[in-house]
């Protein structure tokens, strides 16, 4: 449990007041907040298609399970992603 002294609680709180005086849209552009958003977003779908465990004992086969694994995933996005036109 985090006391309210440890430095976690008073970068959150110095967050907060940030967000709060700035606005929220304008905080979020500040810190590279959305840039935060799509890579977690990113490792969910990853983890929800592929898994939370790498399979591969040896490391060298890890990283090579994990390459694939973004890959297919590109593949994925790239096919499933809309094409937009201007009109």
């Amino acid at each position: 449990m985090h006391k309210p002294t440890d430095k976690s609680w008073i970068l959150r709180n110095h967050a907060i007041m940030l967000a709060r005086r700035k606005g929220l849209n304008e905080w979020k552009q500040k810190t590279n907040y959305h840039k935060r958003s799509l890579s977690e977003t990113a490792f969910f779908r990853l983890k929800k298609i592929f898994g939370h465990h790498v399979n591969a004992k040896k490391f060298e086969n890890q990283i090579t399970e994990l390459l694939l694994r973004c890959n297919i995933l590109n593949k994925i996005n790239q096919l499933g992603m809309p094409s937009t036109y201007a009109f």
